[in-house]
């Protein structure tokens, strides 16, 4: 790199252009703070933002340049030591500020140490201190290093979108033992973060639930310190930990179906309103569920329908006498569940006279052989309904 005089000026990040071997960014660090770029493979440099190439003194000398590049939409944010963090197109022009939700101004966003170097043909979006980009365009970061235990934020579509970056509950980097956060290259919503020295929990729904990273292989008590994805669809995960180890494993992302649950059989009169039970329906992978009811059958005449099909507890009003079932299936955003099914049978209480066919009210163990109203029954224990309601029989 010829165009960057200076031995103590130290190069913080390295961008390649993805579609144009001789193009590349850098992130310029210490008392010669910039953001530049090349456009013959490093021969020489041309500053986009920052301090020329003279050396800095005092605070001016600490300053560092670190970026993130999205090729897709041809910009790059950078952020300077003592300076918020700005959005530009490629060229250095439309110079922006931009903010990170949750991070203080004098603060830092933090992606984690390792870059994501876009390649071509399987990846055109950086990612690395400052954040990662999502597969498609949106930002996910954290808050500068040493400051406890902090969520994750997400802003959804292409930078400079991070102004609209939301924060990200049921995780947090374990600052300083979890310091990473990855994005998957090709889904969008599968994103890893470090929750410990040797612990990661990973999301497949943009944060709404997490659950522990299957590493396979990984065997190491010491603290991984730069990790990444591979630039493909795999979902294979490369790990360095502070004792010099590499450790590659799948992180097993395969998706797991859902398992629905239509809730117990039930009885209810005719007139009467049912209240079904999906609540019971399970995700081993912890993704949302959608529902979707239907019945599978009902008593003839009956033009009984659903409240709404799609929700957990949905309801309908039993109009026939006879059994209705509906089955259940839950959907995790990616595969439907095996459907699950309910029954519920009437119980025709239409208004009638009541008669006493036996037993005078009295306990006891006497009336053989007389009439069954004038006996006395001790624990009468069983009946038998006729289908149309009527008792046939009681013992």
């Amino acid at each position: 790199m010829a165009g960057q005089p200076g031995e103590s000026g130290e190069i913080n990040v390295v961008i390649p252009d993805p579609d144009n071997q001789d193009k590349v960014f850098i992130g310029r660090g210490y008392d010669y703070g910039n953001v530049s770029v090349s456009t013959d493979a490093g021969v020489t440099f041309s500053i986009l933002q920052g301090h020329n190439n003279v050396a800095k003194t005092g605070n001016d000398a600490w300053s560092f340049a670190t970026i993130t590049i999205d090729f897709v939409a041809g910009l790059l944010i950078n952020k300077h030591y003592f300076l918020p963090p700005m959005s530009m197109n490629l060229d250095g022009s439309n110079s922006t500020q931009i903010n990170f939700p949750g991070v203080p101004t004098e603060g830092l966003p933090v992606g984690g140490i390792t870059t994501d170097i876009p390649v071509r043909g399987l990846q055109k979006r950086a990612g690395g201190i400052l954040g990662r980009y999502t597969a498609d365009g949106g930002f996910i970061y954290s808050i500068a290093y040493y400051s406890g235990a902090q969520p994750p934020y997400y802003a959804a579509g292409d930078a400079p979108g991070v102004s609209s970056a939301v924060l990200i509950n049921g995780v947090t980097l374990d600052d300083p033992e979890g310091r990473n956060l990855l994005a998957h290259p090709t889904d969008p919503c599968t994103w890893v973060v470090q929750t410990g020295g040797t612990t990661f929990s990973v999301t497949r729904n943009c944060g709404a639930t997490w659950s522990p990273l299957p590493m396979d292989g990984f065997a190491s008590n010491a603290r991984v310190v730069a990790v990444a994805y591979f630039p493909d669809a795999s979902g294979k995960i490369l790990a360095f930990t502070e004792d010099g180890r590499r450790f590659l494993f799948s992180g097993d992302l395969s998706n797991s179906p859902p398992i629905a649950n239509a809730g117990a059989n039930q009885s209810a009169c005719v007139n009467e309103t049912v209240t079904l039970d999906g609540s019971g329906s399970t995700d081993v992978d912890g993704d949302l569920l959608t529902y979707t009811w239907a019945f599978t059958s009902k008593p003839d005449g009956s033009t009984a329908t659903l409240s709404d099909a799609h929700a957990v507890n949905p309801t309908f009003t039993v109009d026939e006498v006879g059994t209705y079932v509906v089955s259940l299936i839950v959907n995790d955003g990616t595969v439907d569940s095996a459907p699950d099914t309910v029954s519920i049978s009437t119980i025709n209480m239409e208004f009638g006279i009541i008669t006493t066919v036996a037993g005078n009210g009295e306990a006891g163990y006497s009336g053989d052989g007389g009439p069954a109203i004038e006996a006395r029954l001790n624990g009468p224990f069983g009946m038998a309904m006729g289908a149309d309601g009527s008792l046939m029989s009681l013992s």
